[in-house]
This record gives C-alpha cells, structure tokens and sequence, in this order.
C-alpha cells in the first residue's frame, strides 16, 4: 500500500533533500585551532569553525602581506584594518572561561570588518582597541552586506567609537553579548532588517546618539539592559530612528542614563514591559525634562 499522496512524497524528497544538504555542510565544515594571531587569519575561509585558545590576538602585528582570498589588510589611515570578505560558513569560537581577546592598534580601524558573508558566527569573543585606550575613530565589528549573523556571549569595548556597525544586513542575531565603553555609540543600524539583541547589556557607552536605526525593519531588543550611558551633546538622542519601522523594547531595563532626549522620534520606539528609572529623560518623550 502506498502512504504518499503525490504531494506528501514530493513534501518528504525535498525534506529529505534539505536534511541531506545541511548534513553535508555539517560534515563538511572543518575545525581549526589555533594559538596564535597568524594562525587565526590564516585559517579564516569558507565552511570552517575556528577555535581560539585563550590569550590576546592583535591583527595589528601582522604583516599586511599577509593576505588571503577571504582575509585580506585594507589601509584605515593610522593604520591596517582587517576585512574578511566572500565566506559563508565561518564560526570564530573563543575557549575557555575567559574570552580570547581580539585587538587592533589603529585608531581608524575595525576589529573585524566583514563584507558579503553569509552565517558567521562569532561566539566567546572579547574584542576592542589596545592595548592603549584613547581617541579612537574605528568600530569593533562591522558588518557590510551580509546576512545570518550571530554574535554570542562577546565583550565588545571602547575605545572603540561603537561596539556594531550593520549596513544592508538580514537576520543579525547578537546574544548574551556587552557592548561597554563605546566613544561615539553603542550601535549604528543602517538598510537593515531582522536584527535582534536579546539579554544583552549596553554600559557606560558615550556621547553622541547611542542606538541609530536607519531605513531599518523588525528590529528588537529583548531583556536587554541599558545602564550609565551619557551624552554630552544637548541637542542628541539616546535612540535615533528614521525612515524605519518602530524598533521594539520588550522586557528592557533603561536606567541611570544621562541624555537629554529619549527618541527623535518617540512614535517609532515601541516600549513593552520596559522600566525606565533614574534617567534625564521623560518616557515616550523626545524633549528634555525641563522642557
């Protein structure tokens, strides 16, 4: 007796050839660990999973010379920048209680800067300038027109000018993840859209509009906490959307904030289930206290 009707088998053969493909990128991925900064940038390529052993990484001592298809130096003014370009398939996973710390000396420059990728996963990571602090023009990641992003139980720190930068980017997922100590922002969303920080922590990040979302759809924060972040510009805002669809708050904590606006736009900040307590600003509202 045949169980299938024609449109159950073809439903279970393309099932079945799904389940089949995703075992073969599984099998195929292979893992690499490495100790040294020559040996990360080295192994960086498609369908891997590469394994940092504790300590610090720092890209800037690396030759620009070396270079590969997928990872390669670009000049970012006082310095080299590294930008991981074309992969799909690439985790970067730190052992160990302590993250691996990824650093990068040139003020202008990101820490790791990806362009066209698709499902990276990055987990386990702490990642800033150093190993001075000081003025600082470069992010910690960025990520330029790729899609499915994870970033997983990461510290990114300042002086960093912001901890993301996303740009024409779909599905960022950013987890269990600090973003502290940021110059300029926390984070900048740019043509984005699915993007989701969830049990995250946002501290003591300075001094200019903090959350930017522009031209940007299903953006949310869930469980999220906002804490001692300043701006000493008057007239700037602590989440800056435009052009976009309301960026949701659900379940947030945003205290001891020092901003003098909420929103440039309270309309497109959705707040639910989200206290605010002991900051410069009114709820909901884009004017000044004293206003």
């Amino acid at each position: 007796m045949d169980f299938f009707t024609g449109t159950s088998r073809r439903s279970f053969i393309f099932g079945l050839f799904a389940f089949l493909a995703s075992e073969s990128i599984i099998a195929q991925m292979e893992e690499i660990v490495v100790s040294t900064v020559e040996e990360f940038v080295a192994a960086i390529g498609p369908n891997r999973t590469i394994k940092l052993k504790p300590g610090a990484y720092s890209l800037s001592d690396l030759d620009p010379a070396a270079s590969s298809r997928y990872a390669y130096f670009e000049k970012a003014f006082d310095g080299n920048e590294l930008i991981i370009s074309g992969v799909e398939n690439l985790q970067i996973i730190g052992l160990g209680i302590k993250p691996p710390l990824l650093l990068t000396r040139p003020r202008y420059g990101d820490v790791l800067k990806f362009r066209d990728c698709q499902d990276i996963t990055i987990k386990n990571i702490e990642a800033g300038h150093g190993p001075e602090k000081g003025f600082c023009r470069g992010g910690v990641f960025t990520f330029d027109d790729s899609e499915n992003i994870q970033v997983n139980s990461c510290i990114l720190f300042g002086s960093g000018i912001l901890g993301i930068r996303a740009n024409n980017v779909n599905n960022l997922t950013c987890s269990n993840t600090v973003i502290k100590e940021c110059t300029y922002h926390i984070l900048s969303l740019f043509n984005c859209q699915n993007i989701a920080f969830r049990q995250c922590q946002f501290n003591n990040n300075k001094e200019y509009e903090l959350v930017n979302v522009l031209n940007s759809r299903n953006v949310q924060f869930l469980q999220c906490g906002f804490r001692n972040n300043s701006i000493r510009v008057d007239y700037d805002f602590f989440f800056n959307v435009k052009d976009s669809e309301p960026v949701k708050l659900q379940r947030c904590t945003i205290e001891n904030n020092n901003v003098p606006y909420f929103a440039s736009s309270p309309s497109l900040v959705n707040l639910i289930e989200t206290d605010l307590e002991s900051n410069t600003f009114r709820k909901g509202s884009a004017y000044p206290p004293n206003s």
